[in-house]
């Protein structure tokens, strides 16, 4: 079948109308700040003789394409097409709902999900390690607290997408039971007043990010002060305004938190240990 001379004149008409709208969109509407995460390709230099035409052309193609006047555009259409779909443009990253982003540290949050769910000897081993670290760290009279803060999707389920659900004994719950109705040691986790700020209305993790903002990070000060001072070593937590929270969370020096390594040291007294949620044993 042959194309008649119209559909020639309309493809062609077409084409143009699409390479100008290329170069004249980016004088009307404004490009989106992207992160490119890398340089973007030089000019090329002009070819002295016949042998290097080869690496111009490749090097042109590549200006081209990372300096294409609408390419900003189209990458953020593209991008925003797909966050509509529910599809992530990073492996590290989950679409939830209503624009809620959350971590993946390739488990797709298992931890939370409580996948795979642990085994009673795995439960066992854990609590005797906590046991033994408390003993040891008693005889040389420094108590031990292990601090294990909530993850992201355990405190904002309700965001995550339609397959993900929170597991109500995932480890970090049955680690924190178990070692109080066993005496093997101390392990707070932070998940309580995290999630009664959030049910307060508090915004305790930001849309985006993976940490606890403001409010959420004093949320976790107010517990983890309140467990030290019922362990009789340190005063209880000290009242912020919201100004304060809104700017960045700082602790006056009698109450600050020394990071070293893995441990935390508070004062001259009290060691701590804060599980990470990525390590294993996984908590959530």
């Amino acid at each position: 079948m042959v194309a008649s001379a119209t559909h020639w004149r309309v493809l062609i008409a077409t084409v143009l109308a699409l390479m100008a709208a290329a170069f004249a969109a980016p004088h009307w509407l404004r490009a989106p700040d992207l992160d490119e995460s890398r340089v973007l390709a030089p000019a090329p230099d002009r070819p002295r003789n016949w042998a290097d035409l080869p690496a111009f052309r490749k090097a042109a193609d590549a200006y081209v394409a990372d300096h294409f006047p609408s390419r900003p555009h189209l990458i953020g259409a593209l991008n925003r097409l797909r966050l509509l779909a529910g599809v992530s443009g990073s492996r590290k990253v989950i679409i939830g709902r209503e624009g809620w982003l959350y971590y993946d540290d390739g488990s797709t949050m298992a931890p939370a999900r409580g996948t795979p769910p642990w085994t009673e000897d795995q439960t066992r081993n854990w609590l005797r390690s906590l046991a033994g670290r408390t003993e040891y760290l008693k005889a040389q009279g420094i108590p031990y607290l292990v601090v294990v803060p909530p993850v992201k999707e355990a405190i904002y389920p309700q965001y995550t997408p339609g397959w993900f659900k929170l597991d109500p004994d995932r480890p970090a719950v049955r680690i924190a039971r178990m070692a109080r109705q066993t005496d093997a040691g101390e392990v707070l986790y932070l998940y309580d007043p995290i999630a009664r700020a959030t049910a307060r209305g508090v915004k305790t993790y930001s849309l985006h990010d993976t940490h606890w903002d403001g409010p959420g990070a004093y949320a976790g000060y107010v517990g983890l002060m309140t467990r030290l001072h019922a362990m009789g070593l340190t005063e209880g937590p000290r009242p912020f305004s919201e100004e304060q929270l809104r700017g960045r969370f700082t602790l006056r020096a009698e109450q600050c938190v020394r990071h070293d390594g893995e441990r935390l040291r508070v004062g001259r007294f009290t060691l701590l240990h804060v599980a990470s949620d990525a390590q294993r044993p996984n908590a959530s």
